[in-house]
């Protein structure tokens, strides 16, 4: 991965939803994650362009009738699960931002690489 990435996401169900036992919730996740999937790859991301070190994210949301942090958990576990990054543990994840603004798709997600 060079310098930064730009990904549009769908926004993912609330963590609200998909922390308790309902196995609706989990269908929902499903459906979101192959949608998501879906996304990534017309954008054209491919799995082995992914950073390996230390990196900094900054959360785009579309504004509406949500919690502006009842989604990064399930958005920053989905760019691990592809491996758009290698983790998100405190030595990897240096800097999170979370913000509304412009996000055609629900979440727009940068990136970017640190020294």
């Amino acid at each position: 991965m060079t310098g930064e990435i730009t990904l549009d996401l769908p926004l993912p169900p609330a963590v609200n939803v998909g922390r308790r036992i309902d196995w609706r919730a989990t269908a929902k996740f499903s459906e979101w994650q192959s949608r998501t999937d879906m996304s990534v790859l017309a954008q054209g991301w491919r799995w082995k362009n992914g950073h390996a070190g230390p990196y900094e994210l900054r959360l785009v949301m579309r504004e509406g009738r949500h919690d502006l942090d009842a989604h990064e958990k399930a958005i920053v576990d989905y760019l691990v699960r592809i491996g758009v990054v290698a983790s998100d543990s405190h030595h990897m994840l240096r800097s999170l931002h979370l913000e509304f603004g412009d996000a055609p798709d629900g979440c727009r997600a940068h990136i970017r690489r640190l020294p």
